[in-house]
């Protein structure tokens, strides 16, 4: 997590306190990750790496100086060396959804998609009972195309509307995308049987909400379904 930047006199504040706290606790990590963001918030980034640097060879596995060398790389816009301190952070603490947020959205960044989708599994892994997850991985998927990665980015959808009782958007709107890329395609590929049913009532549903709480903008969705060759299920 970025530290926010301190005008100076609150930055005189800051290092004060920090001052106090080292004479009362020498030798303290915590002390030292607070003296790093304090530099991290002067914008000394080489300074504050560098005080994790030293940390970290008293303690390799301190997670917190870890951590925060994560948002010194970020901080400088160094998004690759983010990324790679992340990956070498989740080889010790694999189980850290956040990290593995945070390795999520640095991918994305860097228009890493399919390393971003291994993020997003994990963190479907680590909480399958969250919809944002399922919706994570199967919007990566349908990106990174292909009818294998669109019939499993539905089912990713369908896992989100399932937790959500049906009333995700997003996820509507995902598994008609997904209608709209496979219905024209080579046999084996196309939807069929249970995709298929569950296209047209994502469908069914999206118009269904429309029609309940904005009317005015039933025409626009329908004149989408359409192109999507889903206009026999939105009229249902």
């Amino acid at each position: 997590m970025a530290v926010a930047a301190l005008d100076s006199g609150d930055r005189q504040l800051a290092e004060d306190l920090v001052g106090k706290l080292g004479a009362q606790f020498p030798g303290s990590t915590r002390v030292e990750r607070l003296r790093g963001m304090v530099l991290e918030a002067q914008g000394e980034w080489a300074r504050a790496d560098a005080l994790y640097k030293e940390v970290l060879e008293g303690d390799e596995t301190n997670q917190a100086a870890m951590k925060r060398r994560v948002a010194v790389a970020r901080g400088r816009g160094d998004l690759a060396g983010a990324a790679k301190l992340l990956k070498e952070y989740l080889g010790t603490f694999q189980a850290d959804a956040e990290a593995w947020e945070e390795l999520w959205e640095v991918y994305l960044s860097l228009g890493m998609h399919r390393q971003a989708a291994f993020c997003a599994e994990e963190l479907v892994l680590s909480n399958p009972q969250n919809p944002g997850h399922h919706l994570k991985l199967a919007e990566l998927l349908y990106t990174l195309g292909g009818a294998d990665n669109l019939r499993t980015a539905l089912a990713y959808f369908a896992g989100a509307l399932e937790l959500t009782d049906g009333r995700c958007a997003r996820a509507l709107y995902g598994a008609t995308a997904v209608a709209a890329q496979l219905q024209g395609g080579k046999p084996g590929e196309r939807l069929e049987g249970e995709e298929a049913r569950l296209c047209q009532q994502a469908a069914q549903m999206l118009c269904k909400a429309y029609r309940e709480q904005c009317p005015a903008k039933l025409p626009l969705l329908l004149d989408l379904l359409k192109q999507q060759g889903l206009e026999g299920a939105a009229s249902k």
